[in-house]
């Protein structure tokens, strides 16, 4: 043989191996298993890295505080039609290990740890064994994933059972066994029990099931009246319940929550989507959206669910910014039909690839791993988790004030905290009266919160001297000011 027929031969022989190892990987669930074991891993030593070193921040105390008010059996009882689970959760973890950084958020890391575990064999379901992998190990990296899982907060499960409702729906339609309707209502009303932005999936369900009717794709099994009949009873059972509260008590529960919510604006669309787009990952979003679309095109169902399912919460979200409170986190919902559609985008273009298939699908994936692991090290070793570090900061005031100094701070609670002290809130300060005292006031001011009183703060930066500043590197304007004012201008720092 010549040289270049045993190169030939060897290149063959390489690729028959590949193939090979690609179809064992799937026939073989063992190996699954064990790659699942092994990301299951390093996905829970992500998650448990610092976790007891970011500092609290404002909603982490609201967890804290709504936690330890639920964790008894009265107030689970009188609140059955919403008992959230991650409260529930975290309040026990507090009562039998006390309240800090590590045991408020240990919950949060146990939910995210197991969605990666729950979401693969729920994939797997949808697809094959190398996407189901696919999705946990982006998961595994995502640096939002990580920092939901971080928080003392309600994301994680919100977006687990959220993507389980989700799934059970479409499954419903897809085959029309009743027991996924069931799921879907259980998971629906978990998700909802967190928080009411799961009401967010009805119009993604709503516009899917009208795409089925017009388009002149096959339908799907479970795509008959009956079953649609039994989507709307729920639906039209709330709004009675939501009509016969309003006639009795004038109020409603949904309509309380969404008062809340309305006329307070805090940003607008364009920025809200860039940090979307960015916390999502700009890599996975694009192959994702790109995934999609192909999909669609090759009238695939479920890449039809998948890809309205990621992009229409956002864009609901988005549309309504300038006249309700949104925030980027609302969108962390959308995450695992990003990553689904991700995942499938590599599987695809390895499977099609006429060119060394397989090193395609791999630079793929380190792109986006690549994109992720960047953003965890700025996450882990320059920005404080992506939290603003208020132990630092009320550490700075403690080390440099007097016995009578007065503390002001734009989260008042946190300043207790952290300091053992009674902290004012800078909103409920008369600046008449500081002017007035002898005694110096120390003003600690963040740039998320700062904003809810205005007047006092522009009053600090003009009056005040400010004396540190810790900042965040990230997408947004993120920062902790500390201000001293004292009435002896000669020796403010006496």
């Amino acid at each position: 043989m010549t040289d270049k027929q045993v190169m030939s031969s060897t290149k063959i022989t390489t690729k028959m191996r590949l193939k090979s190892l690609v179809e064992s990987f799937e026939e073989n669930r063992k190996y699954q298993y064990m790659a699942l074991a092994a990301i299951t891993l390093l996905a829970v030593v992500l998650r448990l890295y610092k976790l007891g070193e970011w500092s609290f921040w404002r909603d982490e105390l609201a967890t804290i505080n709504r936690a330890i008010g639920h964790f008894n059996i009265e107030t689970i009882i009188n609140q059955w039609w919403r008992p959230p689970f991650s409260v529930i959760l975290t309040g026990g973890f507090l009562d039998i290990f006390g309240i800090n950084e590590w045991t408020a958020r240990l919950p949060s890391v146990l939910i995210g740890t197991l969605s990666i575990i729950i979401i693969y064999f729920v994939t797997r379901r949808l697809s094959n064994g190398w996407v189901s992998i696919l999705v946990a190990t982006l998961l595994t990296f995502s640096t939002w994933h990580i920092f939901w899982s971080q928080n003392a907060r309600f994301y994680t499960s919100l977006m687990l059972f959220y993507f389980l409702a989700s799934v059970a729906f479409y499954l419903f339609i897809e085959r029309g066994h009743l027991k996924y309707l069931i799921m879907f209502g259980v998971f629906l009303f978990i998700a909802i029990s967190e928080r009411l932005i799961a009401f967010l999936i009805i119009p993604v369900l709503i516009i899917y099931l009208f795409s089925l009717f017009v388009l002149p794709w096959l339908k799907p099994v479970g795509f008959n009246l009956r079953n649609l009949m039994l989507l709307v009873i729920p639906g039209v059972a709330v709004v009675f319940l939501e009509l016969y509260s309003l006639l009795t008590t004038s109020t409603t529960r949904l309509g309380d929550t969404f008062e809340t919510f309305v006329g307070t604006p805090i940003d607008d669309p364009i920025r809200i989507f860039i940090l979307m787009i960015f916390a999502i990952g700009i890599p996975l979003a694009v192959l994702a959206f790109i995934s999609g679309v192909s999909m669609i095109s090759e009238r695939n169902r479920l890449g039809l669910f998948l890809f309205l399912n990621a992009t229409v919460p956002i864009v609901i979200l988005l549309a309504g910014s300038p006249f309700v409170f949104t925030v980027g986190r609302y969108a962390f919902i959308t995450l695992p039909s990003w990553v689904l559609l991700a995942s499938y985008g590599i599987w695809e273009i390895t499977r099609k690839a006429q060119f060394r298939p397989y090193l395609i699908g791999a630079c793929l994936l380190f792109v986006i791993i690549g994109d992720m692991s960047g953003s965890n090290l700025m996450y882990y070793q320059i920005n404080h988790g992506n939290r603003q570090d208020w132990r630092q900061a009320m550490q700075i005031v403690t080390d440099n004030a007097s016995k009578d100094d007065v503390i002001v701070s734009s989260v008042a609670e946190l300043g207790s905290y952290y300091t053992g002290k009674e902290v004012l809130w800078l909103g409920d300060i008369d600046f008449d009266t500081v002017k007035g005292f002898e005694n110096r006031h120390w003003f600690v001011i963040d740039s998320e919160n700062g904003w809810w009183s205005p007047t006092q703060k522009l009053w600090v930066e003009n009056n005040a001297i400010l004396i540190d500043e810790l900042y965040l590197r990230v997408r947004e304007s993120m920062n902790i000011r500390i201000y001293l004012y004292s009435s002896d201008e000669q020796n403010p720092l006496r």
